[in-house]
């Protein structure tokens, strides 16, 4: 009886840990550039009784594309990641809501720098202000026609390795490998929807708190049980 309410706390353990990836992954709905979390459970041993332990991997399929008409918005179809520049090292996302700060530099809405081939993306060319700035669908920079560089898109070839840093953007684990493409597909003017779908997130939370009722319910009954054999050889 002990290894079976042993089990049980285990398993609402995970399904609360499951809960709260769902409703961080709805929170997260209209984040540019999100990618859900995916859940699923192991099974492992420990001190001779199966435990059950919950993780979780981001989906970094493609989101839908969204017409902005922002001239610093940009969006990746296909593989790739935008690079940004960090204090700890690179940074990757697929958001590409982008600005200019105040010395003319490309940045993202937490200020990391964005990266070209050649380094930080600057857009002022007469060292003053920003001209009128266009981007070819391979990522090559313009202001005003001038040449000013290319976004540099990183292609992470495997990434479930990616360790996420905040609601879109990551940073390599010891286990990522990525190459820098050559011939990426960038949208001038678009950004990228999360790729959570609200409907089955929602559908998803209902079945775990069934779920996690269920486990609750068969917990009481087995703590009701052990309670009454207890008081039965009391009065023995």
């Amino acid at each position: 009886m002990d290894i079976e309410l042993s089990r049980l706390k285990y398993a609402l353990t995970a399904q609360l840990n499951r809960n709260e990836i769902v409703a961080n992954n709805l929170a997260n709905a209209k984040t540019t550039g999100f990618k859900k979390d995916m859940t699923f459970n192991d099974l492992f041993e420990a001190e001779n009784s199966r435990n059950i332990q919950t993780n979780q991997q981001a989906d970094h399929s493609q989101g839908a594309l969204e017409q902005t008409g922002n001239p610093l918005d940009f969006a990746i179809s296909g593989p790739g990641m935008f690079v940004l520049e960090s204090e700890t090292g690179e940074l990757y996302s697929r958001d590409g809501h982008f600005s200019l700060d105040r010395d003319g530099f490309l940045v993202n809405s937490s200020g990391y720098r964005v990266l070209g081939q050649g380094g930080a993306v600057y857009l002022s060319p007469d060292g003053v202000q920003s001209g009128a700035v266009s981007v070819s669908e391979d990522g090559q920079i313009y202001v005003d026609d001038q040449p000013m560089g290319a976004f540099r898109i990183a292609r992470v070839l495997d990434p479930a390795t990616l360790l996420r840093v905040d609601s879109n953007t990551y940073r390599a684990g010891e286990e990522t490998r990525l190459e820098y493409m050559e011939k990426p597909r960038v949208f001038q003017g678009q950004l990228e929807d999360s790729n959570v779908d609200p409907v089955a997130e929602m559908i998803s939370m209902i079945d775990l708190q069934r779920q996690f009722e269920s486990i609750q319910k068969t917990v009481t009954t087995l703590d009701d049980a052990l309670q009454n054999a207890a008081n039965k050889i009391g009065n023995y």
